[in-house]
């Protein structure tokens, strides 16, 4: 467990403009909460809202982003059109952190019984009713 939390504090430690995509779900949370929680990272992070979320969702980012303290990001659209939008606008963003491997994204970890097991270890906040394209 402590090796995993090691290589993805490497991951997050790795320097340039970064970002977290977080869905609400357990990995991207898990992502945010290494970063802040142990590290002391501030890196913004990114809510992608398509209209397409149960409405509990936006009351738990809501709640979590206030009780954390954390700068989140809201953009009203489709993901995929985020990671466009990111790419057109060179060095924006150097890292797009996300809780599970996508093209336009960057996964910090394997996702398999170790991860989860660390997830449930810790005391993060995740929703996980609806899967999230963003992890």
């Amino acid at each position: 467990m402590k090796e995993l939390k090691e290589e993805i504090y490497q991951n997050l430690a790795k320097p340039g403009k970064r970002l977290i995509a977080w869905s609400g779900g357990p990995y991207s949370s898990l992502i945010w909460w290494l970063a802040y929680k142990d590290l002391g990272l501030e890196i913004p992070l990114l809510f992608v809202d398509d209209g397409e979320q149960e409405v509990n969702l936006y009351s738990h980012i809501a709640k979590v982003r206030k009780e954390y303290k954390l700068p989140v990001i809201t953009a009203i659209c489709e993901p995929k059109q985020v990671m466009i939008e990111l790419a057109k606008r060179a060095k924006l963003v150097d890292t797009l952190f996300t809780g599970k491997k996508l093209e336009f994204g960057y996964c910090p970890f394997e996702r398999n019984l170790n991860v989860w097991n660390l997830l449930k270890t810790l005391n993060i906040p995740f929703y996980s009713k609806k899967k999230s394209m963003l992890g």
